[in-house]
């Protein structure tokens, strides 16, 4: 079902990994929610959606999507910024968001698919934040 939305997450998330691990989660957290339709989303997580960080990680993401050609550091650079303006550090605190952010990672089943993609070192990542 979202397996060219998971390819696409995938390879993302895959260009983080030389950042701290914490950002590659939260980076996971935005990356899809920038991958759902903002009418679709639960209410704690439609507002985060909105955010100019989050419009340029979508963006990129449908590039990516797309087969464009996009630069790792380019991708690094998207995600760190979403990450500082979309205030997830302080929003995953928030068990209702908390709730929201958990069900649409198990909806993607990043974890599973990065298993079976062989990308080990994303999967012990996500997995042990």
């Amino acid at each position: 079902m979202f397996s060219d939305k998971q390819a696409a997450l995938l390879k993302i998330l895959k260009a983080t990994t030389t950042l701290p691990a914490q950002v590659t989660f939260y980076g996971a957290a935005l990356a899809a929610i920038a991958l759902i339709p903002g009418a679709q989303l639960p209410p704690a997580l439609a507002a985060l959606a909105s955010g100019v960080g989050m419009n340029a990680l979508a963006s990129l993401l449908e590039r990516v999507a797309r087969g464009q050609d996009v630069t790792d550091d380019e991708i690094r650079q998207a995600i760190e910024h979403a990450v500082r303006t979309s205030d997830i550090e302080q929003r995953l605190t928030q068990s209702e968001f908390q709730r929201a952010l958990a069900q649409i990672l198990r909806e993607f089943d990043l974890v599973k698919f990065a298993i079976q993609n062989g990308e080990w070192t994303l999967a012990e990542t996500l997995t042990t934040q």
